[in-house]
Formats: structure tokens, sequence, C-alpha cells
């Protein structure tokens, strides 16, 4: 389905909206200032699908721009601001890492200038000993299954596994679960309530460290099912991520979201009534500068969050978004491709390391063999 046919307001005016936030932030945007490239995300997001993103004719500028925003030591800062910080500061964040990889691939690069290995290295860093992961360096942030494990799963999943045991991998998965609530649905941390927007980073995680779906899923049929219901239970009207919570168009994508990767086969139609959905979708649209609002009240605006997930959600319950990646299905052909030259990279610079260590080797044996002859040539031959 078109996103013209979602009904959602004018489709210019957004595009508009998401260029506009591209070139010029409002005033009421300038404590997000360290966080360009999130922001940057939810645009280049939108225009995606709104399938406007050709319409953009500086592409090369904003792909200069992110790979400057690049750490020589592993992962990107979230803005110019962030960079150039004093040195015991300045410190790269893994949501800006993932913003960065999901612009990139959303503006056609082939992430063929990251730094790969200090990139898995960085990462590696980052995690705690029970299999959490930080935000930065300095550990000034506590942990976050949103923000965190999910940006740090992605990421793993894109670009490999090298820096990671199957024990990290372990912990990792068992941290995860350990956040799962009473209710089968997952909390921010250990211990808290359930949520939607929690759940769909704990499946999406679970599904790229290859223990959702799987001969190694973690998560029962019975849980699944729960989790499901969960989900379900979220609709009003619009969505809402708790219970006894307003509705609020970002989770017109965090639940739906982890409604498909619980079930996949599931057509979002038959468990929700999507009429409904985009009907208060439609009610949050500002119609004076396009975008869409949090919810339908007159002290709210228009925000990039809010109107790129509400996107995003209308595209999942519409089957054109790939729920774990937040991207239009045929982007993650290519994200595939990647990753699989990625892996074979790995592998051509892994054999090519053994050729290398080979010839070695042999040279080494010959230049002994040689040596060695030269010392028999060397000595007087004698008579029987």
């Amino acid at each position: 389905m078109k996103i013209e046919e979602y009904g959602i307001g004018n489709v210019r005016s957004h595009v508009r909206y998401f260029r506009n936030i591209l070139n010029v932030l409002p005033s009421r945007y300038s404590y997000l200032d360290s966080q360009r490239l999130v922001i940057a995300q939810f645009a280049l997001g939108g225009l995606s699908f709104l399938g406007a993103i050709d319409q953009l004719q500086n592409k090369e500028e904003f792909i200069e721009w992110i790979y400057s925003l690049q750490s020589p030591h592993g992962g990107f800062f979230g803005s110019k601001i962030m960079k150039e910080l004093p040195s015991h500061l300045a410190k790269p964040h893994i949501a800006s890492t993932f913003a960065a990889v999901q612009c990139l691939i959303l503006l056609g690069d082939e992430l063929d200038r990251i730094h790969i290995p200090e990139l898995l290295s960085w990462i590696k860093s980052l995690m705690n000993p029970d299999g959490s992961f930080q935000g930065a360096a300095d550990a000034s942030e506590p942990t976050d299954l949103r923000e965190f494990t999910y940006c740090a799963a992605f990421l793993i999943h894109i670009f490999g596994t090298s820096n990671f045991s199957d024990e990290d991998r372990k912990r990792a998965v068992q941290y995860i679960i350990s956040c799962q609530s009473p209710d089968t649905a997952f909390g921010q941390v250990p211990g808290a309530e359930g949520h939607g927007a929690l759940t769909f980073c704990a499946l999406a995680s679970l599904k790229f460290f290859g223990c959702l779906h799987s001969d190694e899923g973690v998560l029962s049929a019975a849980e699944l099912k729960r989790i499901v219901r969960f989900c379900v239970n979220r609709q009003s009207e619009g969505i809402h991520g708790r219970p006894h919570k307003p509705d609020d168009t970002c989770y017109t994508f965090w639940t739906c979201a982890a409604l498909k990767l619980a079930q996949p086969s599931i057509d979002i139609s038959e468990k929700l009534d999507k009429e409904r959905v985009l009907s208060f979708v439609r009610s949050c649209v500002d119609e004076n500068i396009g975008g869409i609002k949090k919810l339908n009240a007159k002290n709210q605006y228009a925000d990039a969050t809010h109107s790129y997930f509400a996107l995003a959600g209308l595209g999942v319950i519409f089957d054109d978004v790939m729920p774990e990646y937040m991207l239009k299905k045929d982007l993650t052909k290519r994200v595939l491709r990647i990753r699989n030259r990625v892996k074979e990279s790995k592998l051509d610079s892994s054999n090519s390391l053994l050729s290398r260590a080979g010839n070695l080797a042999l040279s080494v044996s010959f230049a002994i063999l040689s040596v060695y002859a030269t010392y028999l040539l060397r000595e007087p031959l004698t008579s029987a």
C-alpha cells in the first residue's frame, strides 16, 4: 500500500517538514544539539517512508558530514559540538552510531568507510559483565534495553561477531531475558514494567542474536503468545505502550513492530483495528506545517520523533517496513547484501593472511636451504 493511500494529510507537506528538519531546527530543538545524527535519522527515515528520499539533491554532502563524525577509535559522535569537546568529554555514543549507519543506508552509501575492527572493539568495550551495554565509554548513563542493547545488537548483526564470543552472546541474551516482566512483555531494566517499545527492542535484539524464532530460541510458544496478547491489548483508538496510558503515535511502530516480531506470520489487521489506528494518526497530523504530533491536543506540535515512528508503524501495519531494521523492505535487501559483503571481506582477509603466512614460511624454508647449500659447497670434497 502506497503512503498516499494512508490518507494522512498532504504528503508534500510532510516531505517539506522533514526536509526543513534537515536544514534548520526550531529553537525548541536546541537541547538536542548534541544529537543531530539521531534527528537526521528521523528526517531521512521519514523521507524514505514517504518515497521522497531521492528528492534530496545533496546526498553526498550529508554522507561526508556523517563520516566526519566518525571516531578513529570506533563509533560516531552525535554532532560536531560533541566531537570537538575536550578529549576526556568527547565520547562516541552507541545511539549516534546506530543513527549514523541508518542514515548512510538511507542515503545509498555502501558503508565501506566505516572502521569495522575499531567499531566492533569499541562496542565490545561498552558491554557490561551482566550482558547489558553502556551508551558511551564513560558509563555516565544507566543501561537501557531500548537505546543501548538494541543498537548494539543491530550493529553486531551488520558488521559481524568477530570480537564477540559465544559466551558474550549468551550474556547479552540472558540480560535481555532478565528484563522480562511478569506479563511476559519486557521492561527497560530487570524488574521494570512491561512496555511496548522495550518489548520491540528485546525481540529485535534476540532476532539479531539468532535467539528468537530458531533452534536457539529462548522464548517458548506460550510466552510469544502472551506477548501478542500484550501488544493487542495496547489499542484503544490509537496505540499506547503500557496499560492505563494515553494513545501515542510513536507506539504505532513500537507496539505493532513487537507484535509482528512475536508472530511474523500474523496479519495485523486480524488483531488490530487498523482503521481506528489510521484515524488516530490522521487526527494527529499537523495541518499547518506538516509532520505528526504525539497526540491530538492543542498544546502539541509535530516533532521529528513521532512523525518518523508514526510513518514507520503504518509501514509495519501495511507490510512495507521490516520491523527489526526500521527500514522499508526494499532497503533491507541492500542491507543484507552489505552484511554478506562484510562477511566475505573478513573471510578474504583471513585467507589472505593465511596465504601470506604460508608464503612467508616457504620463503624462510628456501632461505634456510640456500644457506645450508652454500655451506656444503664451501666444504672441501673428501676423496674416497
